[in-house]
């Protein structure tokens, strides 16, 4: 029968070595204690704090070295589209913390230590729009190495003892742009955020975080921004002459403006 051991968990949880100790995150979102890192016992027993974070910083994965005497965890902020999660160890008996690596990421979704202690896989996304990818850190040498290059995102990952085979979820965009008339649905295309344009067609953002314009129809598709960047959440001017976008372009978010053909951007 399950029994609940801690309140306000954020779902990031690691067992220590010795199967003794838990530890987890939890998120009180104030300005002085934003999110934190605490330890238990295995039976949620003697809740110990490790480490707070000011807003906005976060803290996300984490797990147990295998020696039991740090924990490695993610912690950062995405808030303005810019690249600030750092990886960290803090050494569980007096609380001091060092930097991994100086490589940082826009979000840390799954972070494992190697069982030889010395290195760490996580998945990771390194830019607001990139994919998530299965890392591989050094915590000798500080480098980091993406392992995968494909175009799947990959979220949780884990390994059998060895660490010779990785297991992981993988995550793909089902959001699409649907239009209904009279009750008939028709799916125009994919589509993250859609907006209407005041002659009404349709201004969306598709998979490859560009924004593109369609027909109310979905006919007469036409992408509107083509930039290695993050072009999202786009808005028509009331007279239908400018469309207002964010894009993280300079490394951080910022309101960008085009006319509406998308030239003049």
């Amino acid at each position: 029968i399950p029994a609940k051991i801690i309140d306000k968990a954020e779902g990031w949880i690691s067992i220590s070595p010795d199967d003794q100790h838990i530890s987890f995150v939890r998120c009180e979102y104030t300005d002085q204690d934003f999110c934190s890192l605490l330890t238990a016992g295995i039976d949620g027993s003697n809740e110990r704090l490790l480490v707070s974070k000011p807003r906005p910083i976060r803290i996300s994965a984490q797990d147990f070295s295998p020696d039991g005497k740090s924990i490695g965890y993610a912690a950062g902020h995405s808030t303005n589209g810019g690249s600030d999660f750092q990886i960290l160890r803090i050494n569980i008996a007096d609380g001091t913390e060092t930097e991994i690596t100086p490589k940082r990421y826009f979000n840390v979704k799954s972070l494992k230590w190697l069982p030889s202690g010395d290195e760490l896989l996580l998945t990771a996304m390194e830019m607001l729009d990139g994919k998530l990818n299965i890392w591989r850190l050094d915590a000798v040498t500080r480098e980091a190495v993406s392992l995968t290059k494909d175009s799947v995102n990959y979220n949780a990952i884990r390994f059998d003892a060895a660490a010779t085979q990785i297991i992981s979820t993988q995550l793909s965009n089902s959001f699409k742009l649907v239009r209904t008339i009279d009750g008939k649905t028709n799916v125009l295309t994919a589509a993250r955020f859609a907006t209407f344009s005041r002659d009404g067609r349709i201004v969306y953002v598709a998979d490859d975080n560009n924004i593109w314009m369609t027909d109310s129809d979905g006919t007469n598709q036409r992408q509107l921004t083509s930039d290695p960047a993050a072009e999202i959440y786009p808005q028509v001017s009331p007279d239908n002459r400018f469309i207002f976008f964010t894009s993280n372009k300079s490394g951080s978010n910022q309101v960008g403006r085009m006319n509406a053909d998308g030239t003049a951007q």
